[in-house]
């Protein structure tokens, strides 16, 4: 059976609109993009305030230009493509115009699963169904699935043929930290057990790799290398560099530096060696650029880095998959979407992924409020703490 993001507001996109319409006190929805002869707001369908202001929407159909707008009921988790940011708008009805409840995002197209789809042969398929499909790219080693850009009619069409659709929604960069709080400092000297072997003292990242899933790196810091980058890497061990592999999936080319600051961050905290040091110093790190120099990014794109994360070498074979994968980064989702169940299947590769909670809750009793792929089965799914360490207001909770 399809899997579906938004069952109480898909199949009535055409037909249900008009008598929406016609229903007093139904909320609707107008996006409009620049040029179009009308407001860029949000109605409510009624009088009183827009969902949103103006300048949030003409913002958001900058920011998403080229990709389609998505609209996300924060409550329920589901989005809703309402097709190009730059294009016309359309209208579609909503369950509610509670202030505050739906928020913009920018989608590029949408992942189609493969695997279980009910054609023999999927992807021949898809172009049958929708000639005009733009297949994006294939993944086959964590999600078994495509990349496709098709209009929100389209993607409707492939799911009455059997199909699961999600919409390739956002995805944006989140921080934590700090060394102190984890104790880690303390590991250092007092060393842990190892499987079969004596206490180990010095547990300080020697000889382990953590793939940097996020904005990149930037290498050229003194505290991550000095501007010491290999690719492709050698045997680590004869590596004189900090950053020794990893690959920008935004601009496709293999120089991953960072062209935001968070996941260079990210990288201090997880292994920088220097004024600062990170959780484990010694360890090496691979850079996945997934998100942009606005610190955001889409499904399909931090599914690349984790599968490149798992595949450091590109050979096919999975043994040189990083030891710990993080990403501080996350989007609405949930246990069976694409990326949670990407990470699932790069723990079962033998690496451990570290993923932020999000920052979406506003309180200790807002709970379920989980971002994808911290809503992963198998990920070690991270809250924020304060300095005193205690639970931050703002720390996404379970349960998922």
């Amino acid at each position: 059976m399809a899997r579906t993001l938004c069952p109480h507001l898909r199949g009535v996109l055409v037909a249900a609109l008009a008598a929406a319409l016609a229903v007093p006190g139904t909320s609707i929805a107008q996006a409009s993009g620049p040029g179009s002869g009308e407001t860029a707001s949000f109605s409510s369908g009624r009088p009183g305030p827009d969902l949103f202001s103006e300048k949030y929407v003409q913002d958001a159909v900058r920011r998403c230009r080229g990709m389609d707008l998505l609209l996300r009921d924060t409550v329920s988790g589901h989005g809703l493509s309402i097709g190009p940011a730059d294009g016309p708008g359309r209208l579609v009805p909503l369950p509610s115009n509670e202030p505050g409840r739906y928020a913009l995002e920018c989608s590029d197209g949408y992942l189609v699963e493969l695997e279980g789809s009910a054609p023999t042969e999927p992807t021949a398929s898809i172009t049958s169904i929708v000639p005009g499909a733009e297949l994006v790219q294939q993944f086959d080693t964590l999600f078994d699935g495509i990349h496709v850009r098709l209009s929100p009619g389209e993607a409707e069409e492939l799911r009455a043929r059997g199909f699961t659709v999600w919409e390739n929604a956002e995805v944006r960069a989140t921080v934590r930290e700090s060394v102190p709080l984890i104790n880690a400092d303390a590991v250092w000297s007092r060393g842990s057990p190892v499987q079969g072997a004596p206490w180990v003292t010095g547990q300080t990242g020697r000889g382990s790799t953590i793939a940097i899933v996020d904005t990149g790196i930037d290498y050229r810091h003194p505290d991550l290398g000095n501007g010491c980058f290999e690719l492709p890497p050698r045997v680590l061990k004869e590596s004189p560099c900090k950053v020794v592999g990893g690959y920008d999936v935004v601009n496709g080319d293999p120089d991953p530096v960072d062209d935001h600051g968070h996941g260079t961050h990210v990288a201090a905290i997880a292994a920088g060696n220097g004024v600062l040091k990170g959780v484990a110093p010694d360890a090496k790190l691979y850079a996945f650029k997934v998100l942009n120099a606005g610190g955001w990014g889409t499904f399909d794109q931090v599914i690349e880095g984790l599968e490149r994360a798992v595949d450091p070498n590109g050979d096919g074979r999975l043994s040189d998959a990083a030891d710990v994968i993080n990403l501080s980064l996350g989007g609405y989702g949930n246990p069976d979407d694409p990326l949670s169940r990407a990470v699932d299947n790069a723990v079962g590769a033998g690496s451990v992924v570290a993923v932020a909670a999000g920052n979406g809750s506003y309180g200790v009793s807002d709970e379920e409020k989980i971002s994808s792929p911290g809503t992963s089965l198998t990920a070690i799914t991270v809250g924020a703490t304060t300095k005193a360490d205690e639970m931050t207001s703002f720390s996404s909770r379970g349960p998922v």
